[in-house]
């Protein structure tokens, strides 16, 4: 896990639970028993995390670029640029699979 889930981690545990002591052992394992467990839980959650993205569908005449055309998905609620999705995931952090 990078240090950014870690943060990120901390930071929704302090919301939840303020005061919460977030304290580490010189290996970095919590030393709250509790916190540890639940660091644990966030980070498989994160782990097993894998979005399957829409099959990629064409427009036209709708003033895009070609480029964009080719990486353009629909969706129920209109169409959506996949390679926006793709970079958005990417910056999270979170795993993704294209389907055909």
């Amino acid at each position: 896990m990078t240090q950014t889930a870690q943060e990120k981690f901390e930071a929704w545990h302090l919301t939840r639970f303020p005061g919460a002591s977030l304290s580490k052992r010189t290996n970095g394992e919590y030393i709250n028993l509790y916190v540890g467990m639940c660091w644990i839980g966030w980070s498989a959650s994160s782990e097993t995390l894998v979005v399957e993205l829409p099959a990629v569908e064409a427009w036209d005449n709708d003033g895009r670029l070609d480029r964009e055309k080719d990486d353009t998905a629909d969706c129920a609620i209109g169409l959506v640029p996949v390679i926006d999705v793709r970079n958005a995931l990417t910056e999270l952090g979170i795993p993704f699979k294209a389907t055909a």
